[in-house]
């Protein structure tokens, strides 16, 4: 399609068109990309690639990976800050605080909330068991850098899955979620932070019904007990 008052022979790059001379189309230089640019690529990249298939390396597999915010949809998280954390943006430690404080905790130490690499030792130093056990709600720390936080939301005896937000840049990131298999380098460098674990049985009495039913977190299983009684006589 020709645009009006454009050569035939332009080009359009970055919002700006340049003429060329003529016999030279077989001669085109392709302008540089801003990083800015490359980084909405990549981000794209993601968002056609991951979700539609899982991709298993070294012990672990990714379930779900974003540019958005979609892997964490049904938890009411879209990159706010929480108790002091950078944000608003994608941010491991945002993430893990709103599912924390989702659950009914409170700013589990004084201070500064911290990089993800500090939280191992700012909740020790709180009273906050760290160990090498993973329990659903907990949360998994890794160091390094500026380290990584997740929360754990399936535990079994072969693997965890965890949910988390990742920064890239100020502007660019990825939600997501990974299994991460029991025996692979990732999970034993992991430690698991206990500031407010989910419970991993609830007991509710059902109306007009003798015995209770137990509910499992998701990727347990589900057992029924129930217990006869008798009518009481007046």
């Amino acid at each position: 399609m020709r645009v009006p008052g454009k050569s035939p022979n332009s080009i359009f790059a970055l919002g700006r068109s340049s003429p060329l001379p003529a016999g030279s189309l077989g001669r085109l230089r392709v302008p540089l990309m801003p990083p800015t640019l490359l980084v909405v690529l990549f981000v794209m990249a993601v968002d056609m690639l991951l979700p539609t298939r899982a991709l298993a390396a070294g012990g672990e597999t990714v379930l779900c990976q974003s540019g958005s915010y979609s892997c964490l949809s049904g938890t009411g998280y879209s990159g706010q800050s929480v108790w002091g954390s950078w944000g608003p943006g994608h941010n491991c430690v945002s993430y893990t605080a709103y599912r924390l404080s989702a659950n009914g905790a409170s700013k589990p130490w004084a201070g500064a909330i911290g990089n993800a690499s500090d939280w191992d030792e700012k909740a020790r130093g709180a009273g906050v068991t760290v160990d090498a056990n993973p329990v659903v709600g907990s949360i998994a720390q890794w160091d390094g850098g500026y380290g990584h936080v997740a929360y754990v939301e399936v535990v079994t005896s072969a693997y965890i899955e965890i949910s988390e937000d990742s920064y890239i840049t100020d502007a660019y990131g990825y939600s997501s979620r990974r299994r991460i298999e029991r025996s692979a380098a990732k999970f034993a460098s992991a430690e698991f932070i206990h500031v407010r674990d989910s419970p991993t049985e609830t007991q509710q009495q059902l109306p007009g019904q003798a015995g209770a039913i137990s509910a499992l977190q998701h990727g347990s299983r589900v057992s029924l007990r129930w217990e006869r009684t008798r009518p009481t006589t007046r």
